[in-house]
């Protein structure tokens, strides 16, 4: 049985699974509505922050049992997904190692390999660390990313570098003991800026000059988003509120991967099925939560094994 904390990580990782999903809805929303179903890059870039934020790495009993256990963690789950996405399309035999299915996740496997070993340098050396992701960032932009349509926001490689940042933003928020403040009105900015991200992409479509830009642009509201984020992740974890709400939260934010890599197979199962969107949300949120937990049941039973062993 997992322990099961609440305190602003936890209302961070619930609102990030909360903007993905919703996100993730958007497949079977109709049209006009289906743009009301925003957020993904919000919630994607919360859940790196907190990655980063809960990335320490502690004296190990072996080399390596860090980053095996952060793997086993996740793997189980990925394959559980991976075998259930086999219901609806065709997946490559190497998604059960290296899960393109699922970008997110897939990112992420990499970013703990990579803070791994370097996480002398990382620590180290920060100003140095985020300048060279940021010369990379812009180079791969430059030279491989299309400069005519609005791109930094979707999946792929060319958003892992600023990805990163914020993993990295995370674990050196952690690293240096910086609490952000106590303060009801960041929710408001954080509104705000969540307006500013998308009205971004609305005047780049009539002004194409901005559209150049986004490799900045998109990053920086992001990062803005996130410290905003945060701020009004320690107010709401400072109000009273039941014990079986702060275990229910608790719980989501415990199975903020399962959700994910389940839902993928749900939506496009739900997809298929002959019924108005209202009740496709409806059933969608009861089977991804019915899913994942028992995909996450699942799936520490065999990184128990896997560690064990």
């Amino acid at each position: 049985m997992p322990i099961l904390y609440y305190n602003h990580v936890t209302i961070l990782k619930v609102a990030a699974t909360m903007f993905i999903t919703w996100f993730h809805f958007k497949s079977f929303i109709p049209t006009p509505i289906d743009k009301l179903f925003i957020g993904g890059m919000l919630g994607n870039s919360l859940f790196f922050y907190c990655s980063g934020y809960l990335s320490s790495i502690k004296t190990e009993q072996y080399k390596g049992e860090w980053l095996i256990n952060k793997w086993s963690r996740i793997m189980p789950s990925v394959w559980i997904g991976t075998i259930l996405l086999l219901l609806v399309k065709d997946i490559k035999i190497y998604n059960f190692i290296y899960p393109t299915s699922f970008w997110f996740i897939n990112a992420l496997l990499i970013f703990y390999i990579i803070f791994y070993i370097f996480k002398k340098i990382i620590s180290k050396h920060k100003i140095l660390c985020v300048n060279f992701i940021l010369v990379i960032h812009t180079f791969y932009y430059y030279f491989f990313v299309d400069h005519t349509q609005i791109v930094m926001d979707g999946g792929g490689l060319k958003i892992w570098f600023y990805c990163f940042l914020f993993f990295l933003y995370g674990f050196y928020t952690k690293n240096k003991n910086i609490k952000g403040s106590n303060n009801k009105y960041s929710l408001v900015k954080s509104l705000i800026t969540i307006v500013v991200f998308y009205l971004y992409k609305e005047l780049a479509n009539i002004y194409s000059p901005l559209i150049f830009w986004q490799f900045i642009i998109q990053p920086l509201i992001l990062f803005v988003f996130i410290h905003f984020s945060i701020e009004s992740a320690h107010y709401i974890a400072s109000i009273k509120i039941s014990n079986k709400l702060k275990h229910v939260l608790s719980i989501i934010s415990n199975l903020t991967l399962d959700i994910y890599v389940i839902q993928i197979t749900i939506i496009n199962l739900i997809e298929q099925i002959n019924i108005k969107w209202p009740y496709k949300i409806g059933i969608s949120i009861i089977l991804i939560l019915i899913g994942a937990y028992w995909c996450n049941k699942i799936s520490n039973l065999a990184g128990n094994i896997i560690k064990k062993n």
